[in-house]
């Protein structure tokens, strides 16, 4: 196995366990505020549906600050100089 791919299945073995445990920290925590709060229960699948939605709004905040350009490697479009 070369570094590359080495490297390639350790960020998504890392970005799937990030993403499992999101999800189950926001679905605990949900439901920790429901009980004490009186509120609706939540199930994991919404607890995943939130965590898309927020990665989906990430993404879209990110394509119109940098318009496709890595956050790294320009300064945003927006800034106090535009």
């Amino acid at each position: 196995m070369n570094h590359s791919l080495s490297k390639k299945f350790l960020h998504l073995s890392y970005a799937i366990l990030t993403f499992l445990l999101a999800s189950v920290m926001l679905l605990w925590s949900w439901n920790t505020l429901s009980l004490l709060l009186d509120g609706p229960v939540a199930q994991y699948k919404h607890a995943v549906a939130a965590l898309a939605f927020a990665y989906i709004i990430a993404r879209v905040v990110r394509g119109v600050l940098y318009h496709g350009r890595r956050a790294c490697s320009k300064r945003p479009i927006l800034g106090p100089d535009s």
